[in-house]
């Protein structure tokens, strides 16, 4: 799933404007530290409450960035 996710965000940002190099890059992060999240909760088979809320806060400023980026 994390791969199909940044393989779909490379895919919508090439489709638009290339002259928004810093959009990317923030949403490119914000997949990046989404994946570490993911990756640690795997890995103590644990998922606080905590940490399932700023995994869903940073879907949906990625989701909010790339629909965004698909406005313009």
């Amino acid at each position: 799933m994390q791969f199909l996710m940044k393989m779909m965000t490379q895919q919508i940002f090439h489709q638009g404007n290339m002259g928004k190099d810093a959009e990317s890059n923030n949403v490119d992060e914000k997949i990046e530290e989404l994946i570490r999240s993911v990756a640690q909760v795997y890995k103590y088979e644990l998922l606080t409450t905590n940490q399932y809320l700023q995994q869903m806060e940073l879907v949906l400023e990625i989701f909010n960035e790339l629909s965004t980026h698909l406005a313009d």
